[in-house]
């Protein structure tokens, strides 16, 4: 964003940005996530403990791979899918239905440009380093440092030097806020398209019904 001149920092607020403990910016954004109403439960319903620490996760015994709890025949149907399901699409969209042609290309077109790149370049997520189990129901979780896509490729032996070239010229290319703006303009885009479309549905209904 400084970059960009889309922020203006001093020096003083530029080493206290980069010296910020994580507790301490969870604190100092505590009222502000009250103001906004962030990190609220949809609902009261939570998963019960018994049932899920009877069930056994399969473990392979020579390499220690772990496997997460899935239904049969639905290997899409887990913690991690249903994760990004959230994170990366009802975020976003919300959980209404889009079942016309005109919104797949509206979306197709938003997930394809801006927010592909906003999510891979601006967006850090943390990954499970170890999982240990605690008196046979609660897991005990440690994550890795925060990173982004972009930053954990560049940090990777998986790709060419020429390709991280090449990646690190998008990266200082791309202004966040501009990309933040766009993403907002389409997803408004989509959700008055779909608002007219169902009121206007609505009305149709309405006529067969007086006629």
């Amino acid at each position: 964003m400084v970059r960009h001149n889309e922020l203006v920092l001093s020096n003083k607020v530029e080493q206290q940005l980069k010296t910020i403990s994580i507790k301490t910016l969870d604190r100092k954004l505590g009222k502000e996530r009250e103001i906004r109403r962030l990190k609220r439960n949809r609902g009261t319903t939570r998963h019960g403990s018994l049932l899920k620490s009877s069930i056994p996760i399969r473990i392979t015994e020579q390499n220690k791979l772990f496997f997460t709890r899935s239904w049969p025949d639905r290997k899409n149907d887990n913690t991690y899918v249903e994760q990004k399901n959230n994170t990366h699409i009802r975020h976003w969209l919300g959980y209404g239905r889009y079942d016309k042609l005109e919104h797949l290309k509206m979306i197709n077109d938003l997930y394809r440009n801006e927010l592909k790149l906003f999510n891979n370049f601006f967006r850090p997520v943390m990954k499970i380093k170890s999982k240990e189990k605690i008196n046979n129901s609660v897991c005990k979780k440690k994550y890795d440092k925060a990173q982004t896509p972009y930053q954990r490729l560049m940090n990777s032996n998986q790709i060419l030097d020429e390709q991280k070239q090449e990646l690190e010229r998008l990266y200082l290319s791309l202004n966040p806020v501009e990309l933040k703006t766009k993403i907002n303009l389409k997803l408004n885009k989509i959700k008055n398209f779909k608002s007219i479309f169902i009121n206007n549905l609505q009305t149709s209904m309405v006529r067969n019904y007086m006629t």
